[in-house]
C-alpha cells in the first residue's frame, strides 16, 4: 500500500512540476491544490485542478500524456464493444480505474487499455493476469474513466 500510495503522489508531483513548468497555471495555485491532495480520502489532484478551473480537461490529460510519455485517451468520445467489458468485471474496472479499449491490429495479444495512472505496473499486472492479455496502457483522466464505467457497465 506504502509503494501505491508514493507512486500516486510522485506522479501528481510531477503533473504539478509539469504545469508550472508549460506556465499552464500560477505555481501557487497549482502547489496549493497539490498540498490538498488526499487520495485516502478521495480528494484527488486532477478533480481539485478542474474544481477549481484551474486547468481544462483537456489540459490535464495532456499534462498526464507528457508526464508518463503514454498516448491519452479521451474516453467520452469512445464506444466500448461488450465483448471487451466482459474481459475486465466492472469491480475490477472500477477497482483498477480502467477501460478496454480494443486490441492492437498488428500484435492481437496485445490489449489496448486506458487507465488512470498507466506508470501503475500492479494495475498493469493485474489487468494483464484478469484478462490473460499483454497491455499496452493509454492515459485518461479517472473521472472521466470512472463516469463511462458506470454508463458502459449499466448498457
Amino acid at each position: 500500500m506504502r509503494k501505491f500510495m508514493s507512486m500516486q503522489r510522485l506522479m501528481k508531483e510531477r503533473m504539478a512540476d509539469c504545469i508550472i513548468e508549460m506556465e499552464l497555471a500560477p505555481a501557487e495555485v497549482v502547489r496549493e491544490c497539490l498540498s490538498k491532495t488526499d487520495e485516502s480520502n478521495g480528494i484527488i489532484f486532477e478533480d481539485l485542478l478542474l474544481k477549481n478551473e484551474v486547468l481544462s480537461a483537456k489540459d490535464i490529460l495532456r499534462v498526464k500524456s507528457i508526464v508518463t510519455q503514454i498516448e491519452s485517451y479521451d474516453v467520452k468520445k469512445m464506444e466500448f464493444a461488450p465483448e471487451l467489458l466482459a474481459l475486465i468485471p466492472k469491480d475490477k474496472a472500477i477497482n483498477n480505474c480502467c477501460l478496454p479499449m480494443g486490441f492492437d491490429e498488428s500484435y492481437k495479444d496485445m490489449l489496448l487499455v486506458v487507465v488512470d495512472n498507466p506508470e501503475d505496473e500492479i494495475v498493469i499486472g493485474d489487468i494483464s493476469l484478469m484478462t490473460g492479455y499483454e497491455i499496452r496502457p493509454y492515459v485518461g483522466l479517472r473521472r472521466d474513466i470512472l463516469a463511462r464505467i458506470d454508463e458502459v457497465y449499466a448498457e
